[in-house]
């Protein structure tokens, strides 16, 4: 997974993300279900979902306007919506 520069939540019940997937987890993935999640991963819509999400979370990284940075926050937090 890429890096990038971009600001983190400090908050530990809601992770960004993490460095690896544990071996219990990977153990109970089948390939189908793997191969869904890479389809899924690889679509369209997730992608720009994907391309936005970076780009709000790089801006909020050198934003400190507290009304800019709860607009941006607020945004990151509906992008998933699409999907429902």
């Amino acid at each position: 997974v890429q890096k990038y520069d971009m600001w983190h939540s400090s908050n530990f019940t809601g992770i960004d993300y993490v460095e690896y997937i544990p071996d219990e987890v990977i153990r109970e993935i089948s390939e189908a279900e793997i191969q869904w999640i890479r389809n899924l991963y690889e679509s369209f819509e997730f992608r720009r979902i994907r391309k936005r999400f970076i780009e709000i979370y790089c801006d909020l990284k050198d934003e400190r306007s507290f009304d800019a940075r709860t607009k941006l926050v607020s945004e990151s937090r509906s992008l998933l919506n699409i999907l429902q």
